[in-house]
């Protein structure tokens, strides 16, 4: 699976793919350790960077295929350690935009020129 498919963020259409039992190996050129923490936490059995050599990716096949760790658990550990601080610092920015009064964020978004995140349906 691409993550960078375009159609989505790819990592949704993990879950359905195991469901039908098969082994998800992710093949990216993303560098987003947060989007590739989002394919493992969705069941993927593991990543392989594009920029790889292509025996990397047979080996990453062989593995998945025969039900082997993908990735070492230590490069695994540190993918899914890096996204939870990477959300970590999202979630305290995001936090202290929510604390600013409705003026402050009427100035930023207009300094932003409405370029910025955009409030989700329970963020009225």
């Amino acid at each position: 699976m691409d993550l960078g498919s375009g159609v989505s963020r790819g990592a949704v259409f993990v879950p359905a793919i195991r469901e039908l039992g098969a082994a998800v190996l992710v093949v990216t050129g993303i560098d987003d350790v947060d989007v590739i923490a989002e394919a493992l936490e969705s069941g993927a059995v593991g990543f392989v960077r594009k920029h790889q050599p292509f025996d990397d990716l047979l080996g990453a096949i062989r593995r998945a295929t025969d039900g082997e760790d993908v990735n070492h658990p230590d490069v695994r550990a540190a993918v899914l350690g890096d996204a939870r601080r990477v959300r970590s610092a999202q979630a305290a920015v995001l936090a202290d935009l929510r604390r600013l009064t409705a003026h402050e964020q009427a100035v930023l978004a207009a300094l932003m020129g409405d370029h910025g995140p955009q409030p989700g349906p329970d963020d009225s």
